[in-house]
């Protein structure tokens, strides 16, 4: 039991010193950021194994996991991302655009607004045609 409480004890002394450790690292990177802000990438790459370029090399390995495959690459040629949305929104040039009207086309009728032929007439009609 006493051991146990002098290993907890030890460990906690051990956090806190890596994160007295972190905390230190971490003044230190955004020191540097502060002298680098606003210059070019080349004099970001002076930070050296700081924790800015530990970034930047998981943010590259994330990008390589997520790159597509050839088909999904091929599919998207052929079809189009299926993610991009502005494609079919209505612009003024295109709602203005009138080559494809035409006033025949509008008059004749469309395929499913044909006139149905009645085979059967209803009921009254039948009715009366028995009496009359």
């Amino acid at each position: 039991r006493k051991q146990q409480k002098e290993f907890k004890k030890y460990s906690k002394q051990l956090q806190a010193e890596k994160q007295k450790q972190k905390g230190a690292q971490k003044k230190k990177v955004k020191e540097l950021a502060n002298q680098y802000r606003g210059k070019t990438p080349d004099a970001l790459a002076t930070l050296g194994s700081s924790g800015m370029n530990k970034k930047r090399e998981r943010a590259t390995n994330n990008e390589a996991k997520f790159r597509q495959s050839a088909k999904r690459q091929a599919k998207d040629k052929k079809y189009g991302s299926g993610y991009v949305k502005g494609s079919k929104k209505n612009s003024a040039k295109s709602s203005a655009d009138m080559s494809d009207f035409s006033t025949k086309k509008n008059k004749t009728a469309f395929p499913g607004m044909k006139a149905k032929i009645k085979k059967r007439p209803g009921k009254s009609r039948r009715m009366n045609r028995r009496s009359g």
